[in-house]
C-alpha cells in the first residue's frame, strides 16, 4: 500500500475510501514532481538529529531539515513561497517570543502551541494549515487560547475539527488533542 510504501501513517476519517485514496495519489504525484519540496524547522538539536536520521534511513534527499528557531526566519519562510503547512507545535513550548501569553508559574506558552500555529499562519498567510493541539484549543474558553483563537479566526478560516483517541500519543499521557484544519488569509 502507499502507506507502506512511504513509511506513513494514515488517520482514518468518515470520508470515503475515494477520497483518501485521491488523497494519496495527490501526495504520490506531487513527491515526483520536481517543484515540491518539504522544510521541516526544528530548534532543538535532538528534535533534529532525529529527522535527519529519519531522513537519511528513508533514503529521503527532498526533505530540507533545518536546525534554527523559527521565529527568528520570518523572512525565509515567507521566501519559500509555502502553501501547505502540517504542524505538531510543543503544548508547553519555552523560550517562546516575548508576545507569547506565558504561565509564570511554568514560564511557558500558556496557549498550549496556538500562539506558534497563529504565527506561522500569519507569515505564510495562504494555503491550508493542519495542526495538532489539545482539545482545550479548539473548545477551551480559558482567557489566553480564547483571545489567541480570535486573533487566528479575524485572519483565517477554521474548516474543521477532528478529535483524535485518547491514546494517541504514547500510553499514559495526559492529554486530549484534535486536529484543526485553517484555510489561511481568509477570514473566519
Amino acid at each position: 500500500t502507499a502507506a507502506k510504501k512511504n513509511n506513513c501513517q494514515i488517520i482514518a476519517s468518515t470520508h470515503s475510501y475515494e477520497c483518501i485514496d485521491g488523497a494519496v495519489d495527490g501526495i504520490e504525484s506531487a513527491f515526483m514532481n520536481d517543484d515540491f519540496c518539504y522544510y521541516r524547522i526544528e530548534r532543538e538539536e535532538k528534535a533534529f538529529g532525529l529527522a535527519t536520521t529519519n531522513m537519511l534511513i528513508h533514503e529521503d534527499g527532498k526533505t530540507n531539515v533545518i536546525c534554527r528557531d523559527c521565529f527568528t526566519m520570518e523572512e525565509w519562510i515567507k521566501s519559500k513561497d509555502i502553501n501547505a503547512i502540517l504542524m505538531n507545535p510543543p503544548f508547553n513550548g519555552q523560550g517562546m517570543p516575548k508576545d507569547c501569553p506565558i504561565n509564570k508559574k511554568k514560564n511557558m506558552d500558556s496557549t498550549k502551541g496556538f500562539y506558534f500555529v497563529k504565527w506561522i499562519a500569519d507569515v505564510v498567510n495562504k494555503g491550508t494549515l493542519a495542526t495538532i493541539l489539545p482539545l482545550s484549543c479548539a473548545i477551551g474558553s480559558e482567557n489566553n487560547i480564547a483571545d489567541i483563537k480570535q486573533k487566528m479566526l479575524k485572519k483565517h478560516t477554521l474548516k474543521a475539527v477532528f478529535s483524535m483517541p485518547n491514546d494517541v500519543f504514547h500510553p499514559g499521557a495526559a492529554v486530549n488533542v484534535c486536529v484543526m484544519l485553517f484555510d489561511l488569509g481568509i477570514p473566519h
